[in-house]
């Protein structure tokens, strides 16, 4: 008998508090890498002032505003598979494999995506 997953609800972004779901830190030292510029189930791309060390993974974390699901931050471990500087900005782009994540960071992932999708608005 398989364990059900609880049911995700998804999590509706003010304009004030989007910026909170989209900076990432460094779980183990707590000092901000940068911010989540794409996100799929199994990666993600981080902009950062600071190029990451590829072949290596790092302990992340997003601190969230209010609860999600009852947790206050999302944790999750990438391993940095790349890392590039942005053309015509100073900062880096580096594209991570997810290893490992949890019921609230899908909910996150999710809702991100939700959030930033075209999506066709009814013709009134």
């Amino acid at each position: 008998m398989s364990k059900k997953m609880p049911e995700a609800h998804p999590i509706l972004f003010q304009g004030a508090n989007l910026a909170h779901f989209l900076k990432v830190y460094n779980r183990i030292t707590g000092r901000e890498l940068g911010y989540l510029g794409s996100i799929s189930p199994t990666h993600m791309m981080l902009m950062s002032r600071w190029r990451m060390q590829t072949d290596c993974t790092f302990y992340l974390r997003i601190m969230l505003p209010s609860p999600v699901h009852g947790e206050n931050c999302v944790d999750f471990d990438v391993y940095c598979q790349w890392s590039k500087p942005d053309p015509g900005a100073d900062s880096f782009d580096s594209g991570c494999l997810i290893l490992s994540s949890s019921l609230c960071h899908e909910v996150l992932r999710t809702s991100i995506s939700h959030y930033f999708s075209f999506r066709q608005t009814p013709l009134s």
